[in-house]
């Protein structure tokens, strides 16, 4: 499994905007799991965690890849949707902040049904 994931120290309030957030661009669902946590509840499921290994660096690399091409095609997304370029670029700049404070992650667990 990789995914994103918050990391403990996210403080309440960012919990909140970011969630706030997400709904404001019609995201469903906004529960994001912490990261400290998923060996556990991967165990709790019936499974044995072999390896679990953060990709933060990886995905903050990922992050700034997007947003560069986000600003390098700027015009012609915009052109072609402006509403929707605006929005991405929006949660590629929060994603940005909440991967440079450490309040998101990426991880990668690998697991086996006991």
């Amino acid at each position: 499994m990789q995914t994103y994931a918050s990391t403990a120290r996210i403080p309440k309030r960012i919990v909140d905007r970011t969630s706030s957030f997400l709904h404001s661009l019609e995201y469903s669902h906004t529960d994001i799991l912490i990261a400290e946590e998923l060996p556990t509840l991967i165990e709790k499921a019936g499974f044995s965690v072999e390896r679990f290994s953060s990709v933060h660096d990886m995905y903050v690399e990922d992050n700034l890849c997007m947003l560069q091409e986000v600003h390098h095609n700027w015009d012609s997304l915009h052109k072609q949707n402006g509403r929707e370029s605006t929005l991405l670029l929006k949660l590629l700049e929060w994603e940005r902040f909440l991967f440079q404070e450490r309040y998101w992650t990426g991880v990668v667990l690998y697991a086996r049904k006991r």
